[in-house]
């Protein structure tokens, strides 16, 4: 597996409606661990270290499994 040494940006498929327009999401892993979400044209970062979006896709992962369960009776 390849060390992140410098910062990476991808622009993906998804897109959220904002002023009016269709943008596509920006997506940035940055140094020393953390991942950034923008949208495209806009300047404005979010960003969240790779271990909490690691603990918060595993929690929603856990979740949506326990309602499977539930909703199976």
């Amino acid at each position: 597996m390849t060390n992140l040494t410098k910062p990476v940006k991808r622009v993906s498929k998804g897109q959220v409606y904002h002023q009016g327009k269709a943008r596509n999401v920006v997506i940035s892993i940055e140094l020393p661990h953390l991942v950034g979400l923008r949208l495209q044209g806009c300047k404005k970062t979010y960003k969240l270290s790779a271990v909490e979006l690691y603990w918060m896709a595993a929690k929603q992962s856990a979740d949506e499994a326990k309602n499977r369960k539930k909703a199976r009776g």
